[in-house]
């Protein structure tokens, strides 16, 4: 199951299938007027984006959801009350959009493992790695661009948005999360 929505209580992957380690899906439709899209890598939550086409309260749960970062679609921290480790609840405008980044999955704003490191900054994303692939993904786990060389260019995508930001190569991988 990827998302049970039932009691008041929205629940992010609830019962995810062992041998669905990695993957996303997008527009799950949730009981309070919500659109839910989901990324998971390692069996482990990594970014969900809520769509809240009515405002109000939504009670959301996940493992260790207490400590993931939650943001609005311009990359704003949103308005969130952590009930406990395991719960929060967001107050949501009617037609917001939030971001759940989980920082255990790499998804955040620090240098990521197996050395590479990706840097951004005016529009341009870069690595310390020439040989490594660089893609953008937008908050439902889309991909929005992609280069080579350790080389992105994003200038021409909309000021504000929040993306994703991934480097691969051989030595291995890094994620980072940016506003343009």
């Amino acid at each position: 199951m990827l998302l049970q929505s039932h009691g008041g209580v929205l629940r992010l992957l609830p019962a995810l299938p062992d041998n669905w380690a990695k993957g996303h899906i997008n527009g799950l439709r949730a009981r309070g007027n919500m659109t839910v899209d989901q990324a998971w890598n390692a069996g482990r939550l990594s970014l969900a984006r809520i769509t809240a086409h009515a405002g109000g309260k939504i009670r959301i749960c996940y493992t260790g959801i207490g400590e993931m970062d939650v943001t609005d679609d311009a990359g704003n921290k949103a308005p969130v009350s952590v009930i406990d480790a395991d719960n929060i609840e967001l107050t949501a405008d009617a037609g917001g959009v939030y971001a759940i980044v989980n920082p255990e999955a790499g998804v955040n704003n620090s240098v990521a493992a197996a050395g590479i490191e990706i840097t951004f900054s005016d529009g341009i994303a870069r690595t310390n790695a020439d040989d490594a692939l660089i893609e953008a993904f937008d908050t439902a786990g889309r991909r929005m661009a992609s280069g080579r060389k350790g080389y992105l260019d994003l200038r021409e995508m909309t000021p504000g948005s929040m993306v994703i930001l991934k480097a691969v190569n051989a030595e291995g991988s890094a994620v980072r999360k940016a506003v343009l």
